[in-house]
């Protein structure tokens, strides 16, 4: 029984991509200002449609107020020996005030109260 719920599930989404008028793929859109690098975004959250965060194991956050449109860098965070601190997690609880997680032993929360402008070591 559950396998023809999954089956039937399945079949109703597929079906419903034509008259929708998208496929999965065309769905999404690359972004020409969006922040590049080799490795990758580790999460990201938006606040409303237009303002969001994206963190990095670079020890990079960035921010949008565009939707995504441009992203501007908000931190570039070292350890002391000069090692990136590894962002994995972002969390808003509104649009200035927010904490980025790292897996950086001796760096391991900070906090935004001004929309990211300013980012500290809570750790500490």
């Amino acid at each position: 029984m559950h396998r023809r719920t999954l089956l039937t599930a399945g079949t109703l989404l597929l079906a419903t991509l034509p008259v929708l008028g998208q496929t999965p793929s065309e769905s999404w859109t690359i972004l020409p200002n969006a922040p590049v690098q080799e490795g990758r975004y580790e999460d990201v959250v938006f606040v409303s449609v237009t303002t969001g965060w994206v963190v990095n194991f670079e020890g990079e956050i960035f921010n949008t107020t565009d939707g995504g449109q441009t992203w501007t860098r908000q931190l570039l965070e070292q350890t002391r020996s000069g090692d990136p601190v590894q962002f994995c997690s972002v969390a808003f609880a509104n649009e200035n005030v927010g904490w980025a997680g790292s897996l950086t032993e001796d760096h391991v929360l900070y906090e935004t109260r001004d929309g990211g402008q300013t980012w500290q070591d809570i750790t500490k």
